[in-house]
C-alpha cells in the first residue's frame, strides 16, 4: 500500500478533479475499491470537506458492466456509498496497472499491449486520458500518514519521474532521470519497467547503454513486440544510423 500510493503520488502531482482511477488485479490488503476511494481523496483534496468525494477509486473486476458498458466519452458515472456522494463522466478515466516489486503503470491506448493486461483495462485504455495528470503542478500530493513514510527512491521512483518528463516533452529530464538510475545500480523484478529508460536513452543519443538495457528487457520473448511498440518511430531520432541499427539488433525490425 505504502509502495503503491507513494508511487502514484510520484507519476502523479495532482489530479484534475472528478479523476476517476480504475484498475484490476490490485495486489492491496483491502476489503473492496471503495476503501481505496478515501485514500486518493485523502491524498489529492487533503482539506476536502462534505459528503461529495472529487475522486473515484474503481476495481474493474467489480465495476466494469455497471459503469463501463458505454465507452463513448462524457457519459455520465455517479456512485454513492454510504453517506458520501460522487459524480463524473467517462471522460475522466486513468487507468493504472501494478504488481508487487514493480513500477506502477498509467495505461491509455499507447499501453493497451502491454504484456498480461486484464482484458477489462485493456478494454478501457482507448478512454483512459493521460492529460488529468497534472504533471507540471507546483502542489506536490502526499499520501496520508497511516499509509506511512516516503520509501527510499528506488528504480521506480525514476521511473515515475522519466514518464512525468515525457509527458511534459522534456527528454533531459528523463534522460538525467535514467542516468542517474543506473548509476546508482537500481533496477526492477520486471524487465518491462526498463522501458522509458531505453526511451530516455535513445532520446538522449546513448546508444550503448539503450542496447544494453534493451537486452534486458527482451530476455522474455514476449516483451519483444510491446517493447518495439513502445520504442519504434520517435520523431527525434528516427533518421539516426545508430537508431535504425538499434533497431535492427534487437529485432525490432528485419531490414
Amino acid at each position: 500500500m505504502n509502495d503503491y500510493f507513494w508511487q502514484l503520488a510520484w507519476r502523479a502531482p495532482q489530479l484534475q478533479a472528478g479523476t476517476i482511477l480504475v484498475s484490476e488485479q490490485i495486489p492491496l490488503d483491502r476489503y473492496s475499491d471503495s476503501d481505496l476511494t478515501p485514500i486518493v481523496n485523502w491524498q489529492y483534496a487533503p482539506a476536502l470537506k462534505g459528503n461529495t468525494y472529487q475522486y473515484k477509486y474503481f476495481d474493474l473486476d467489480l465495476r466494469s458492466e455497471t459503469y463501463f458498458q458505454d465507452l463513448r466519452p462524457d457519459q455520465p458515472i455517479v456512485h454513492d456509498y454510504r453517506s458520501h456522494h460522487f459524480e463524473s463522466d467517462s471522460s475522466h478515466v486513468l487507468a493504472l496497472f501494478y504488481k508487487k516489486g514493480s513500477c506502477l503503470w498509467t495505461i491509455t491506448e499507447s499501453e493497451a499491449k502491454y504484456p498480461g493486461l486484464p482484458e477489462n483495462i485493456v478494454r478501457l485504455a482507448g478512454i483512459s486520458d493521460i492529460n488529468l495528470i497534472q504533471s507540471n503542478s507546483t502542489v506536490q500530493a502526499m499520501p496520508p500518514s497511516p499509509i506511512g513514510k516516503e520509501p527510499d527512491h528506488g528504480y521506480c521512483y525514476y521511473f515515475q519521474e522519466m514518464n512525468r518528463a515525457f509527458q511534459n516533452d522534456n527528454p533531459e529530464i528523463a534522460y538525467q532521470a535514467a542516468d542517474t538510475a543506473l548509476k546508482l545500480g537500481l533496477s526492477s523484478q520486471d524487465p518491462l519497467d526498463f522501458i522509458p529508460a531505453v526511451k530516455a536513452l535513445i532520446l538522449g543519443e546513448d546508444w550503448s547503454r539503450a542496447a544494453e538495457l534493451s537486452k534486458k528487457v527482451i530476455m522474455n520473448p514476449e516483451n519483444l513486440p510491446f517493447f518495439c511498440e513502445q520504442i519504434s518511430g520517435i520523431p527525434e531520432t528516427v533518421n539516426q544510423p545508430e537508431y535504425t541499427e538499434m533497431l535492427k539488433t534487437i529485432g525490432c525490425v528485419t531490414q
